[in-house]
């Protein structure tokens, strides 16, 4: 009898063990699902455990295979993400979400060319989705093909008025054309679709396009408020303080965002603080990280140009610091006629090019507007008006000219407007 009852249990065991078995897959898929984009740290798991326990195939398979592209996604794994949504194709080929969503990861790894077909097919398999023409129409921004990016992020809009990205796509758009007071509405919009620090991020350079630094310091401390880990924010703040000439906020705001994002840009900006208070020397480490940082991508013949013409700046400042503490003044010349040389919006080439002309004793004169100003515009709005220019005499052209070819080097500057 006691024997009875034992195999009797063992069989009950076995049968509520395999009940179990038949119930994990789909707590886990229902967690799976349920988490992808909003808790991938959650999802990742439970979606890994689903599709590896074998129970799953077909339209099932498929549907876990996406959405744990979609937690990859969200944490920024983007080639992990791409497998799962080939995966998920491959399972189920009409699945419009997979193509999106792998026109999405495509996009934000800046492969527009393998982002663009799948965005097509997207749109193919579901017309009335926004994503996907929302994706299509960043494509064509990225070409420079405005008129047909403006239709599709338009129609974007009116398939899903709720699309934060939309907004923000077209106010780019509208910060390309110099249209600042619709892209401010376009932001306010995101805004007010729910708590967004690049929507305030956008905001803020749109106001410091139009020297409303007041508005924009709210906007880049609102940023920095709900990403206190990202260095944008930092960065635009410092920018602010540079305008209102608090210059040791400035450097305090530089020291953050370069703690959080070492960048040649930021290194430039700060090393531009410190040349603006007079402390040469702290200016010119930073010029030499900007200018080390970019040598992976230009090459190493940059960090050898830009080190020698760092120390040629300070050397040249400390001659002129000396020579007005000594009272000598330069002797007035007659008028003679000026031919230019140079035009940038580049403060650093700028200051580059005028110490190389000082240092070969060619006379010459500036025009423009203030080139830290226009070095951070130009930065974050490439189609801003106004530049500086470089003048010489006519019979110092060919001089000056070879000079400067010399020392031609790609803007330490570079175009962000993809970050707005």
């Amino acid at each position: 009898m006691m024997a009875r009852m034992t195999c009797s249990k063992r069989v009950l065991l076995i049968l509520a063990l395999a009940g179990v078995c038949r119930a994990a897959p789909a707590d886990n898929v229902r967690l799976c699902h349920e988490n992808a984009a909003s808790n991938p740290d959650v999802a990742i798991p439970a979606c890994t455990a689903a599709i590896g326990s074998g129970q799953l195939s077909g339209a099932d398979l498929a549907s876990a295979s996406l959405d744990r592209g979609i937690a990859y996604l969200a944490k920024e794994d983007y080639d992990r993400a791409i497998r799962d949504f080939d995966q998920a194709i491959r399972g189920k080929p009409d699945l419009a979400a997979a193509f999106e969503n792998r026109c999405k990861a495509n996009l934000r790894k800046h492969d527009d060319a393998r982002a663009l077909p799948d965005c097509e097919q997207a749109i193919r398999l579901d017309p009335k989705a926004a994503l996907p023409v929302y994706g299509r129409g960043m494509i064509r921004f990225n070409s420079g093909d405005y008129e047909r990016a403006t239709l599709d992020i338009e129609q974007a809009i009116r398939l899903d008025p709720k699309l934060a990205a939309a907004y923000s796509g077209r106010a780019a758009l509208h910060i390309r054309r110099g249209q600042y007071d619709q892209a401010i509405q376009d932001y306010g919009q995101v805004l007010r679709l729910g708590p967004d620090a690049r929507g305030y991020y956008g905001r803020g350079w749109c106001y410091v396009r139009k020297g409303d630094y007041e508005s924009a310091l709210r906007d880049f401390e609102q940023a920095i408020r709900l990403q206190p880990n990202s260095a944008q924010g930092y960065s635009g703040r410092g920018y602010v303080h540079i305008k209102r000439h608090e210059y040791d906020q400035a450097i305090q705001d530089y020291d953050q965002a370069l703690r959080l994002r070492p960048d040649a840009k930021d290194y430039d900006m700060r090393g531009w603080i410190y040349y603006r208070k007079g402390d040469y020397l702290s200016a010119l480490p930073d010029f030499v990280r900007a200018s080390w940082r970019r040598s992976a991508i230009l090459g190493r013949w940059t960090w050898t140009l830009l080190v020698p013409a760092a120390w040629l700046i300070y050397m040249v400042l400390r001659r002129r610091r000396k020579a007005k503490e000594a009272g000598r003044a330069v002797p007035d010349r007659p008028p003679v006629e000026l031919v230019t040389v140079l035009e940038t919006g580049d403060s650093f080439a700028l200051d580059l090019a005028k110490a190389s002309l000082e240092e070969a004793g060619i006379e010459y004169s500036v025009s423009g507007g203030d080139p830290l100003g226009l070095a951070e515009s130009h930065r974050i709005f490439p189609n801003a008006p106004g530049r500086c220019q470089i003048q010489v005499a006519r019979e110092s052209e060919s001089e000056a000219r070879a000079l400067l070819e010399a020392l031609r080097n790609p803007s330490p500057i570079e175009d962000q407007a993809e970050e707005l």
